[in-house]
């Protein structure tokens, strides 16, 4: 009786045509309502490859599917998220859609951004697909919401700062990071991007957290420019 009750729960819940139309369970502790979501299944995080949302993929059940890409390519996601689970449920795991987050957003937008990627992971996790979530905050106004609703102790995903970040920019992702790692405290992180300030690196080694870095298209790019740079000076 229990597995026919989830079952056509399940459907009902599917069947949602945007988040307008389906609220789920919160213990946000700051009334924002935003859904809770659970820990990530476990898995051998070490053999999988971080891929782009909407990217050509050979092995799925080797692939996590990532959303640090521009928001227009999964923009739509969000008010037809019906549509995008038979293709998510393909991944070994997903990470929640990385929506963009400015410290120059108002504050409603920023919150609003926060709350459509805890919506579509908490409807894919009630789906069946295993899911990863996120980080991501603005200025420091935003670190009082940024990661209610996450689970302590499990697999987070982050993207990496750019090298070029502006000084003011990499001490914003510094102090959230170091936020984020003292609350949530995370078992196993996801890092899509090679460079991990050191500073970064040092709160890491503060907790038992096991990292997995995962170089992005431009890293790779930039590797392999290099690595023909030095083969011809050696010439």
């Amino acid at each position: 009786m229990t597995s026919k009750l989830e079952e056509r729960k399940k459907r009902r819940i599917r069947s949602v045509t945007n988040y307008r139309d389906c609220i789920f369970p919160s213990d946000d502790d700051d009334l924002l309502g935003f859904p809770t979501l659970q820990p990530a299944s476990p898995r051998d995080w070490q053999g999988l490859k971080l891929v782009d949302y909407g990217a050509r993929v050979r092995y799925y059940d080797k692939s996590v599917c990532h959303f640090f890409v521009n928001d227009a390519r999964f923009e739509g996601l969000i008010n037809a998220p019906a549509k995008s689970l038979s293709h998510v449920l393909r991944y070994a795991a997903v990470l929640t859609p990385d929506y963009s987050i400015f410290a120059d957003y108002p504050l409603s937008l920023q919150i609003s951004q926060h709350y459509k990627s805890r919506w579509l992971g908490a409807y894919w996790q009630s789906q069946g697909v295993n899911v990863v979530p996120t980080l991501a905050w603005g200025g420091a106004d935003s670190l009082s919401f940024a990661f209610s609703g996450l689970p302590k102790g499990a697999v987070l995903a982050v993207a990496a700062p750019s090298q070029r970040a502006a000084p003011a920019q990499l001490k914003r992702y510094l102090v959230g990071f170091a936020h984020a790692l003292d609350v949530l405290r995370p078992r196993v992180l996801l890092v899509s991007g090679l460079w991990l300030p050191d500073y970064a690196i040092r709160q890491l080694n503060t907790i038992d957290c096991e990292v997995f870095i995962n170089p992005t298209p431009i890293d790779k790019r930039n590797i392999e420019r290099h690595a023909l740079k030095r083969a011809c000076e050696a010439v």
